[in-house]
């Protein structure tokens, strides 16, 4: 059975890179891959551009709720590499810093795709004042708010890999 997927017109994802805010026109464009994005396929069955900027989103709307606690309870340890990567290929080299310092005592685990609320309680406070820690640096830069702009523009950039299937 064929998956009718959304289409989006050529002029539309124009205007939502080029004359859109950034929050609005990142977040159309995620909705539209959305039908074809599929958690256990590797890079969740899209393209480059469009992985590297569904990890961020991942990554700064776990963060931004509820810190890196909420993060890694919800998303484990199995695509932080990537996400630092993504991070780094967006050019928020701030989010990826953070991210860097909060992952590093969690490199040896086995890798899983979120923890439990109790695997997160067993780790050491020093951990989770870590975690305090790379949080108080991203909300200190003020780059939550300035994630979407650096997606939108990493978008403009690799718009030939993006929504492909929607815009033929």
């Amino acid at each position: 059975m064929d998956i009718q997927r959304p289409k989006i017109a050529e002029d539309f994802f124009s205007k939502l890179l080029h004359d859109t805010a950034p929050i609005e026109g990142v977040s159309t464009i995620s909705q539209f891959w959305g039908s074809r994005l599929n958690q256990n396929h590797e890079r969740y069955s899209l393209t480059i551009p469009e992985y590297h900027v569904q990890l961020c989103l991942n990554y700064t709307g776990h963060v931004c709720n509820g810190g890196h606690l909420q993060y890694f309870e919800a998303k484990g340890i199995d695509r932080t590499s990537d996400t630092i990567q993504a991070l780094i290929e967006a050019k928020a080299s701030e989010h990826a810093d953070a991210l860097r310092k909060a992952y590093e005592p969690l490199r040896e685990l086995p890798q899983c795709d979120h923890f439990s609320p109790d695997e997160i309680e067993l780790l050491d406070a020093s951990v989770h004042d870590l975690w305090d820690h790379c949080d108080d640096l991203l909300y200190a830069a003020d780059s939550a708010k300035s994630i979407d702009a650096l997606l939108q523009i990493y978008l403009r950039e690799n718009q030939q890999m993006v929504l492909v299937p929607e815009r033929s």
